[in-house]
């Protein structure tokens, strides 16, 4: 009785466990597809270190550096006031009108 009861509880932990992972990775990988379809051009606003880098543009909008192919380098080159210009599978960071990235963006 008590290797049931056991069995029922561990169920239900890893089935709750499960659930979570599987609601976090769908909710990144619809941003992820989201901003890859984007055409837009904005400023960075604020960039938040913690899991992944976001980095805000506007006063909603984010995205991770995960996204981008070169996201270490995006990582120690963008700043806050930066440009971004992002069109299809491409994002463009502009400091006082110079380009000083360009980065592909991965398709989710």
């Amino acid at each position: 009785m008590k290797k049931i009861i056991f069995s029922l509880v561990l169920l239900i932990v890893v089935s709750i466990f499960s659930f979570a992972v599987y609601n976090s990775k769908s909710e990144f990988y619809r941003k992820h597809n989201e901003f890859y379809n984007q055409i837009f051009t904005a400023q960075v606003t604020k960039i938040v270190e913690g899991r992944g880098t976001k980095i805000f543009y506007g006063s909603n909008n984010y995205f991770y550096s995960d996204y981008c192919e070169e996201e270490y380098k995006l990582e120690k080159l963008i700043k806050v006031g930066d440009v971004i210009r992002k069109k299809t599978g491409i994002l463009e960071i502009y400091r006082e009108d110079f380009q000083i990235i360009s980065c592909k963006v991965i398709k989710p």
